[in-house]
């Protein structure tokens, strides 16, 4: 999904019913999880556009078309080390002022490189199991559009 909603496009679930009607068990767990990382994250993917660099290794980027915040979103690939420096290949490091932690609220400390931001994660940091989003403050307000 975050995948493809940092490149503009839309995702159809394609969950059809069994011949009784049902929907199949796995599909309604996978949905319900859905649901819950959309419940902490959905800032990140509803009402967005793409934001440059759009995808690039596991991040993805989105930009709110409403209230102009702009996200970076980290997927996970299984069995990935979670804990420690990553970084962020964002366009203008210099203009980022702050780093949040979507789902925690929490501040994460960061220096800005010719490569983007450093961040550095803990090991006891609150990830999610697939991906984890950052909201990115710039010090100037960036015009929305519609």
């Amino acid at each position: 999904m975050v995948d493809v909603v940092a490149k503009g496009g839309n995702l159809a679930l394609n969950v059809g019913p069994q011949p009784d009607g049902r929907l199949p068990h796995q599909a309604l767990e996978r949905m319900a999880a859905l649901g819950a990382w959309l419940k902490a994250n959905g800032e990140a993917i509803y009402e967005t556009r793409p934001l440059a660099p759009y995808r690039m290794g596991g991040w993805a980027f989105t930009r709110n078309r409403n209230t102009g915040r702009e996200f970076a979103i980290r997927l996970w690939n299984d069995g990935e080390k979670r804990g420690g420096r990553q970084v962020v290949p964002v366009l203008n490091p210099a203009e980022v002022k702050s780093v949040t932690h979507l789902a925690s609220g929490k501040a994460v400390p960061f220096e800005r490189t010719e490569n983007g931001l450093d961040i550095v994660l803990p090991e006891d940091f609150p990830f999610d199991a697939n991906a984890d989003v950052f909201a990115l403050v710039s010090g100037h307000k960036k015009e929305c559009r519609q």
